[in-house]
């Protein structure tokens, strides 16, 4: 419990093996101890321990979506916490440091595939908390997911709209890696208004003049070589199929 030292100032009690500092009038007091419990299941499974095996995260599914999102809000606290431990001196792979913080991370991701009340606050809890994850240079699906949810029915305001830009910015940097990047860049854009990148890495010869070469078309011929162009990267084999290839006439005609 937490109490009154001789100054008359609260002091903290430590929540969970993470040594998390709380006290009893902190908001998500509850969902703190949800997440103490949590990690203690970490540390008691073995190492064929899955998030899908925690009785507190099935608790918590069952619940009510506003008492989800507090424990997701919850967990944006605490991942900060986690995230130091994780990235101290001499903590290796098998680590219970490096598990807290993964299962957590986890799991609040799970959580959010759900469709939470949550407010334009929460929202820019979540993005900015995001720099706490293995992933933290781009953005998770699901936090996408949520801010979509969010944005069909409300419009987002000006810091959303930054937070989202700045990882719109590293997507863009990255989407050639991976289409589930470009697929992502382009759920980003259009949350904020913008039109996806064409498919083609700036940088070369060829690639810079035929960017150059699509920017001085009209508008028309600019959106007839972006819908091939976009199609072109769905190919999944060096044969595609007679489906593809008929879409793809139909972008050439």
């Amino acid at each position: 419990m937490a109490f009154w030292n001789k100054r008359g100032k609260r002091e903290p009690v430590l929540s969970g093996p993470d040594g998390y500092p709380l006290t009893t009038d902190d908001s998500l007091f509850e969902e703190h101890a949800l997440i103490a419990r949590f990690l203690e299941e970490v540390d008691a499974g073995e190492w064929s321990w899955r998030l899908s095996d925690s009785e507190t995260l099935r608790h918590v599914r069952s619940l009510e979506p506003e008492a989800v999102r507090r424990f997701v809000l919850a967990a944006a606290q605490r991942l900060p916490h986690l995230w130091k431990l994780r990235i101290e001196d001499g903590v290796t792979w098998n680590d219970p440091r490096r598990r807290w913080h993964e299962f957590t991370s986890e799991a609040q991701l799970a959580l959010l595939a759900r469709k939470l009340p949550l407010s334009t606050e929460d929202l820019e809890t979540l993005l900015q908390v995001s720099d706490h994850r293995d992933s933290g240079w781009t953005i998770d699906p699901m936090l996408v997911r949520a801010v979509e949810f969010f944005a069909a029915a409300d419009s987002l305001t000006p810091r959303l709209q930054e937070l989202l830009e700045l990882r719109w910015v590293e997507l863009r940097r990255i989407a050639h890696w991976h289409r589930s990047y470009r697929k992502l860049a382009e759920r980003v854009a259009a949350l904020l208004g913008r039109k996806a990148d064409l498919p083609i890495v700036p940088g070369e010869p060829w690639s810079d003049q035929a960017l150059a070469d699509l920017a001085s078309g009209d508008e028309a011929r600019q959106e007839a070589w972006r819908g091939l162009l976009e199609h072109a990267v769905t190919a999944s084999s060096s044969k595609p199929s007679a489906r593809w290839l008929k879409t793809a006439s139909g972008h050439v005609d």
